[in-house]
């Protein structure tokens, strides 16, 4: 006798098929254990009236963008508004920082890190180079870092 799996394995007998089943979806790929971070971060969704439902990368990047919104209600700052992740071009490399925080008269990027990675290394040694305004890096439990791009004469 013959059994097939709704997958479509095909197995000789009965008990073959039991125990491919613990294991099987029933579509055409095994069950496998949930996916996790390669660095641990949860992806976190947040509710903004600036910019709608995103889910973030971090739950830093979510808190960060849930105090952005606060600081943006608020009639006494400086800050007139922002908006994630926009895409930048550093001498032929695509870069999204997290935000870009739009005040009366000038703009910031803000990257918010958990970990910092190689690609981000690179970005950190072209930012001075390429771009116009400056970036912040903000790290838990760490000061602010911001580099600032090169002024040309």
């Amino acid at each position: 006798m013959r059994a097939t799996c709704p997958c479509g394995r095909m197995f000789s007998t009965v008990d073959e098929l039991l125990r491919h089943a613990k294991t099987c979806n029933g579509d055409r790929a095994p069950k496998h254990a949930p996916r996790t971070s390669k660095y641990n971060n949860q992806r976190t969704p947040h509710t903004s009236p600036y910019c709608g439902t995103r889910v973030y990368a971090s739950k830093r990047e979510a808190e960060y963008a849930w105090g952005l919104d606060a600081l943006t209600a608020d009639p006494y700052t400086p800050l007139a508004g922002w908006a994630p992740q926009p895409q930048l071009d550093l001498g032929g490399i695509a870069y999204r920082p997290d935000f870009v925080l739009f005040y009366f008269g000038a703009q910031e990027f803000v990257d918010v890190k958990g970990v910092e990675t190689p690609g981000f290394r690179t970005v950190r040694k072209l930012w001075p180079k390429h771009a116009k305004f400056p970036l912040r890096i903000v790290k838990r439990g760490e000061p602010d870092e911001v580099i600032e791009p090169e002024r040309k004469q």
